[in-house]
């Protein structure tokens, strides 16, 4: 079709690329601006990470981290009547995420969530890919302190935010970016379900065996 100008298109002379941004030290090297908009805070996003450290050593994404000796987070994930099973994890400098179901949606089968089957696939990838790479760890930002305490199931590290108080048994303020003992009343942690294994229980159970009491309307 003819072009605004009465030419063809094929015959038009075609835009002039963009100009490089040249650094000092290169030749023709393009410079590449990072425009994405910041959603989080680095403090707040370490908390996440430290958060999914632990689903890991002690949560559902156990076996996505079995044999892999440096630091990891993840979350497992699990749809509705067992259609989809995820484990979306990451290193320092990797981030992989595996889904395993139907094109078409049906059940993969009771208690086939995404720590059993999708968590061991994401090991396997992960270990090819960090095999011959050097271990880094998550950087921990300026002024955020690291408590440890025990949930029952082992020992937990949490992350807290400068002003932050995680509980009336230890007093955090003031230390730094050291370590501190906790409880698990501290953080919740003794409260906290097991959100597979609720899936996994019979209607009207709960996931440790006892009957589940509905809401108030």
């Amino acid at each position: 079709a003819p072009a605004d100008d009465g030419q063809p298109a094929s015959a038009q002379t075609p835009p002039a690329p963009a100009p490089l941004a040249v650094e000092a030290d290169a030749t023709d090297v393009p410079l590449l601006a990072d425009n994405r908009p910041q959603i989080a805070s680095p403090e707040s996003a370490f908390q996440i990470t430290a958060m999914l450290q632990d689903v890991i050593k002690r949560g559902t994404g156990t076996l996505a981290g079995a044999g892999i000796d440096r630091p990891i987070a993840g979350k497992t994930g699990t749809s509705q009547n067992f259609n989809d099973a995820w484990f979306a994890g990451y290193t320092p400098d990797t981030v992989t995420v595996v889904w395993v179901g139907f094109d078409a949606p049906q059940s993969l089968g009771k208690k086939e969530t995404g720590g059993v089957i999708a968590g061991p696939i994401w090991n396997r990838v992960m270990k090819a890919v960090i095999a011959d790479t050097p271990r880094t760890d998550f950087r921990v930002p300026e002024g955020v302190t690291l408590a440890q305490y025990d949930t029952g199931m082992g020992l937990a590290i949490d992350a807290f935010k400068p002003g932050q108080l995680p509980g009336l048994s230890v007093d955090l303020r003031g230390n730094g970016a050291g370590t501190e003992a906790l409880t698990a009343a501290d953080t919740g942690a003794e409260n906290m379900g097991d959100s597979e294994s609720d899936m996994a229980a019979a209607p009207g159970q709960a996931a440790g065996g006892g009957t589940s009491v509905p809401a108030a309307a």
